[in-house]
This record gives structure tokens, C-alpha cells and sequence, in this order.
């Protein structure tokens, strides 16, 4: 007679290889995840930042960033073109951003330290409904950057990963990454800005 049932060691067994299984896809798959939903953060506020500073341009009749509310007072240019959770701004390493980054190379970095590479006198640090934390970093010569922590101070605080630089185009009104070295991505070379490029050239998929 044709058994037709497992036994009782039959199953555990089963049981104990869909339990291994589980064990090593369900992080990655997690991961995978996470990863993606930063990723579309990015992308959101990217947006977000475009047309906000077009908003204000043509709103104001300005042909260039330099002769805006955006160089002259950053924090009424946020309230007034971005959702934010606090019309006062916040703190750098309390509210919005952590003190200091890794990068993906295991090296570490901070915005303070790429204010003062680039040179850049001023900084407005604001927090947006998106949970997303926005720096505008700016000096009339050296130019202007929005630094985007897409996930404020929750970890993974990576440059690259959830921390990324954005050069802003000051004719055009138009924000975008520098470079497309996957080792200046990887090093945190200009706090993740050569990143965003790599990004976008492989349709949003972080393979760095």
C-alpha cells in the first residue's frame, strides 16, 4: 500500500530548509527595499527643490539664483516653497542631520567639512513633512548646494546611501549631481553628489 502521507521527520525537515531559506533572503529582500524607498526619496525631493526654486524665479522675475530670496533669505525662501515641519529651521546635529557620515569606503566625512572645502559661508538647515532633512549651503562666489539627508538623522548615515549633495544651477533653476566616478561616489567625494549622477544614468538603481 502507496504511502500518502509525510512523517512526522519528513516535515521537520522541510520546515528546517524553508527556515534556512528565509534566513538568508529575507534581509537581503529587506535591504533591497529600504533601498529603494531612499532612492525614491531622493527623487521626490530632487523634485521637490526644482520646483520650488522655478517657483520662486518666476514668482520673483529673477533671472539668476544670486538676485533671490533663495541668496538673500534662505529660511523665508523654505517656508514659503516647501512644505517644512518647523518655520524656524533646525540644528544641524540635533534636529536634521548627525555630526558626522560614513562613507561607503568606511572613511568619514561631515557637512561642516564640505562647507569648508567648498567654501561656503552660509547654511540653512530645514526639515521637510517628507521626513527628509534639506541644508542649503551658499556663498555669492563659490555657489550654491542643497545637501540632502533623505531620512534626517535615522541610519544608515551614509554618504551615498541616504546622505547626497546636489549642485544647484543658478540661471537655470535646476539642481543635479557632479561627476560620475564610482570611487568619488564611494569615497564620499563631494558629499555624495558624484552619486546622484551614477544614479541617474543606471534608471535609479544603486549599484555602487
Amino acid at each position: 500500500m502507496k504511502r500518502l502521507a509525510f512523517t512526522l521527520s519528513e516535515l521537520l525537515i522541510a520546515l528546517s530548509v524553508v527556515g534556512i531559506v528565509a534566513i538568508l533572503t529575507v534581509p537581503n529582500v529587506s535591504k533591497n527595499v529600504y533601498t529603494k524607498a531612499n532612492i525614491t526619496k531622493l527623487e521626490t525631493t530632487m523634485k521637490s527643490i526644482n520646483d520650488a526654486v522655478k517657483a520662486m524665479m518666476v514668482n520673483e522675475r529673477v533671472t539668476d539664483v544670486a538676485d533671490s530670496t533663495l541668496a538673500t533669505d534662505p529660511l523665508t525662501f523654505f517656508n514659503k516653497y516647501m512644505l517644512l515641519t518647523s518655520n524656524t529651521g533646525c540644528a544641524e546635529t540635533t534636529d536634521c542631520f548627525v555630526s558626522s557620515y560614513k562613507t561607503i569606503s568606511s572613511d568619514t566625512t561631515s557637512i561642516s567639512d564640505f562647507q569648508t572645502a567648498m567654501q561656503l559661508t552660509t547654511a540653512t538647515y530645514v526639515m521637510l513633512k517628507t521626513g527628509a532633512a534639506v541644508a542649503l549651503l551658499q556663498d555669492g562666489s563659490a555657489g550654491y548646494f542643497f545637501v540632502v539627508d533623505v531620512n534626517s538623522t535615522e541610519k544608515p548615515n551614509v554618504v551615498g546611501r541616504d546622505l547626497f549633495a546636489l549642485s544647484l544651477d543658478p540661471e537655470q533653476g535646476t539642481v543635479y549631481g557632479g561627476g560620475a566616478e564610482e570611487d568619488d561616489c564611494k569615497n564620499g567625494t563631494y558629499l555624495g553628489s558624484p552619486c546622484v549622477t551614477i544614479l541617474q544614468e543606471n534608471n535609479w538603481e544603486m549599484n555602487y
